[in-house]
C-alpha cells in the first residue's frame, strides 16, 4: 500500500561513526547547521528540506542532491521548527521509495503490512534510530496506492473516470493515465506497466525484453490506483485525518487506510458512456446501432419513470400500447446488456486486493 514516503525522526542523534561511514558532509551555513547527506541516494533533484526556509537551505554536493533522498541535519543549537511544539537539536529526513527499498528489484506488487514494517525498522537499525523514537517520526510526504491485474479487456476503463467529487482540476496523460487534483493531494489511476516502461524498470538487463513485457501484457491490465499527498499536514480530509501524520499511525490504522483507499473510488463519477464494453458495441458497425445507443442513454438519462410516465403518454393516443411495449422491450434489452460494467468489475478487484493486504489480527 504504501510506495513513496517523506518521513523526519527529531532528535535522532546519529552517531558519529554512521555519520562518517555512510554520509557525506556538507559545509556548515552562516547559521552553523551542518547537512549530511547519505551516500546511496538516488533519482532527480528536488528541494530537501520543507522545514526550512529558503535562506537556510544548505548547498549540497549535485551529485547527491536528489529526489529521493536520506539526510541528517545537526543544528548548532537546539531551535523550535513549524509543526512541532519542541526544541529540534538534529533530525533524520527519510524520503524514499519504501517498495522499492523493500523488493531491491523493480516489482508490479504492493507492500503488505509485515513488509513495510520491516523496512522501516531496517531504516532504523541502518541508522542506528531507537524503535521509539522512529516509529514517532512525522510524516510529510506519502503515496497510498493499489495496483490492481486486470483482464485485458478492461484496457481502456480510464476514459470512464470522468471526475472526481469535490476536485475540479483534472490531467490526462495520453491513454496512460488521468489524475484528479485537490489542495495537497491528488488522486490518480494509471498504467502500472508503461509507467515502469518509461523508466526502464521492465526487464531492463534482458535481451528479450519486448517479448518479455508483451507476454504479461497479452492478458492482463495492470492498472495503479493511487492516493498522493504532498504535504500531510495541508491535506484537509476527515477519513485521513491524524491516521498518516507519523509512522506510527500508519502503521496502526493499516487496515483502516486500506480501506479508506478504497472508499476514494466511490468519488469517481463514472461515464460508462464511453466504457469499453459501449465501445465494443459500436466499433466497426453501421448507424443502427449508434441509434440505439443514443436512444438508451436518452431514456437513462431522463429516467425510465419520467420516459414511461410523462413523455410517452404525449404521443400517438391510439398507439400508444404499442410504443410503450416496443420502448419498454427496448430498454429491459440493453439495460441487462450494460447492468453490470467494468464500474463493478473494477469495485471487484480493488475489494480483493485490499483484503489480500489487510493484516491479519
Amino acid at each position: 500500500m504504501v510506495d513513496r514516503i517523506k518521513f523526519i525522526v527529531d532528535n535522532a542523534d546519529v552517531s558519529e561513526e554512521i555519520l562518517s561511514t555512510k554520509f557525506f558532509q556538507n559545509r556548515p551555513n552562516k547559521e552553523g547547521t551542518i547537512i549530511y547527506t547519505y551516500r546511496n541516494n538516488y533519482i532527480q533533484e528536488e528541494d530537501f528540506n520543507e522545514d526550512e526556509t529558503d535562506n537556510e537551505k544548505g548547498i549540497l554536493q549535485n551529485k547527491y542532491s536528489k529526489y529521493l533522498f536520506i539526510q541528517y541535519v545537526q543544528y548548532k543549537t537546539s531551535k523550535k521548527l513549524p509543526n512541532v511544539n519542541y526544541n529540534v537539536k538534529n533530525k533524520l529526513i527519510v524520503h524514499r521509495n519504501v517498495r522499492k527499498d523493500w523488493y531491491k528489484i523493480p516489482k508490479v506488487g504492493d507492500l503488505g503490512y509485515k513488509s513495510f514494517e520491516k523496512m522501516i525498522n531496517n531504516y532504523g537499525e541502518e541508522f542506528g534510530i531507537k524503535s521509539k523514537a522512529l516509529w514517532n517520526a512525522r510524516v510529510t510526504k506519502v503515496e497510498l496506492g493499489l495496483t490492481l491485474r486486470l483482464p485485458i479487456k478492461m484496457k481502456g476503463i480510464l476514459s470512464c473516470f470522468h471526475s472526481f467529487s469535490g476536485l475540479s482540476e483534472k490531467n490526462i496523460y495520453g491513454q496512460n493515465g488521468v489524475s484528479f487534483i485537490g489542495n495537497n493531494f491528488s488522486v490518480s489511476f494509471y498504467d502500472k506497466i508503461e509507467k515502469m516502461k518509461s523508466n526502464n524498470e521492465l526487464f531492463a538487463k534482458s535481451s528479450k525484453k519486448q517479448k518479455l513485457i508483451k507476454k504479461i501484457t497479452k492478458k492482463n491490465y495492470f492498472l495503479r490506483f493511487e492516493l498522493k499527498v504532498e504535504k500531510v499536514s495541508g491535506f484537509y480530509n476527515k477519513t485521513f485525518d491524524d491516521k498518516i501524520n507519523h509512522l506510527s499511525k500508519i502503521r496502526d490504522n493499516w487496515n483502516y487506510l486500506l480501506k479508506s483507499l478504497g472508499s476514494l473510488y466511490d468519488q469517481v463519477n463514472y461515464m460508462d458512456v464511453v466504457s469499453p464494453e459501449i465501445m465494443d458495441s459500436i466499433r466497426g458497425e453501421e448507424q443502427k446501432p449508434m441509434d440505439n445507443l443514443l436512444k438508451f442513454h436518452g431514456i437513462k438519462s431522463i429516467t425510465p419513470d419520467v420516459f414511461f410516465a410523462d413523455l410517452l403518454p404525449q404521443m400517438k393516443e391510439d398507439k400508444q400500447s404499442k410504443f410503450k411495449k416496443v420502448y419498454r422491450d427496448f430498454y429491459n434489452k440493453y439495460e441487462r446488456k450494460f447492468r453490470y460494467g467494468f464500474k463493478e468489475d473494477f469495485r471487484v478487484k480493488l475489494d480483493e486486493m485490499i483484503d489480500s493486504l489487510t493484516k491479519s489480527s
